[in-house]
């Protein structure tokens, strides 16, 4: 039997770009008209939305976010493969009953556990959730694909294809959870304002939502669609590197070519973060001061020196070439945040 997807598409077939944006397109009017229609029943007050964007990672990401959760009266958020228990500890979060320092649960959200940490406000989750992913075959995240031992296992070439499926279905799932998030956006506040029933005499519901910076077209659509918005960026969409432009060109409509010259760059990408990535962390907090750097040195290798430095065979040759290369061209890794924003303004 064919299985029925998050936007309505069967789950065998590939989520195109065009018809994705048509279908945010259709959603984010259907959410006006839905916000409108229960706030003349009287089941939900006047909403508005403020949306801070992130990558969500650090502490230095998180910068800024427990101002605005505490200014909304609704914190909604993305978790892919959410679950009841995980709902009711960020909830018991958010009301000072667990300190996430004592009790942590989540090593990859812990710095968003420290900034929601008893702010009192009432959480939702807007996200394929655990059920979600199982019906749609998707229990294991198409992101860890991306690494490059795992890319690469199989040599260069393999490694071409590997990484041309591994960001295809990154951006296929991407849309998906898109969709679902704009869909489950009056679902869950109905759901809040229910069990928060003070919140239903607000003459206004202010709802901070929070979610990655690649996810920025999710406000775009929603302000296109007359649905009062506003949205903070906290990482320059100019530091995203060459995957996550991808995502957002295809959640904003565009079909984005994975020709052969695609495959290599977007390669090359995987090893410089496979390989600096840990080094980084000890210079810089910021997840898009890390994306800058890695932008910079693409940029400064060419199409030659790529296919030399993936073709060599085994990781620790192809380390040895890259760092042969990058000391050729007088180039060196940030040691410093100083040496960031030289890299930067150079670039």
């Amino acid at each position: 039997m064919e299985q029925m997807g998050v936007g309505g598409h069967n789950t065998n077939e590939r989520v195109q770009p065009a018809e994705h944006r048509r279908k945010m397109i259709q959603l984010t009017q259907d959410l006006k008209l839905d916000l409108e229609k229960r706030n003349k029943e009287g089941k939900l007050p006047k909403v508005v939305f403020d949306f801070f964007l992130s990558a969500h990672v650090s502490s230095e990401d998180m910068k800024g976010i427990r101002k605005r959760i505490i200014s909304g009266d609704v914190f909604l958020t993305e978790s892919p493969g959410w679950n009841l228990d995980l709902l009711q500890y960020f909830n018991d979060v958010s009301r000072g009953e667990v300190d996430p320092k004592q009790k942590p649960i989540n090593k990859a959200t812990e710095n968003m556990f420290y900034e929601l940490y008893g702010t009192k406000k009432p959480v939702g989750f807007i996200d394929l959730s655990d059920k979600d992913l199982v019906r749609l075959g998707r229990e294991k995240s198409p992101f860890l694909d991306l690494e490059y031992p795992k890319v690469h296992v199989d040599g260069y070439e393999k490694g071409l294809e590997n990484m041309k499926l591994a960001v295809t279905k990154c951006c296929e799932e991407n849309m998906e959870r898109e969709q679902k998030i704009i869909s489950q956006i009056v679902p869950q506040l109905e759901s809040i304002v229910k069990t928060n029933k003070k919140l239903k005499n607000n003459q206004q519901l202010k709802v901070t939502i929070f979610l990655g910076t690649v996810h920025v077209s999710i406000a775009e659509y929603m302000r296109h669609a007359g649905v009062e918005a506003t949205f903070t960026t906290q990482d320059p969409l100019d530091s995203f590197t060459l995957f996550q432009k991808q995502m957002l060109d295809n959640s904003r409509g565009n079909v984005v070519e994975m020709g052969r010259e695609r495959q290599k760059w977007l390669l090359f990408e995987s090893f410089l973060v496979h390989k600096l990535s840990n080094r980084l962390e000890k210079v810089t907090l910021s997840t898009s001061r890390m994306g800058a750097v890695f932008n910079f040195l693409e940029s400064n290798f060419s199409m030659t020196e790529v296919e030399t430095v993936l073709s060599v065979g085994s990781v620790p040759r192809s380390t040895e070439l890259f760092f042969q290369l990058l000391r050729q061209k007088g180039l060196k890794i940030p040691a410093s945040e100083e040496d960031i924003d030289r890299m930067i303004s150079v670039g």
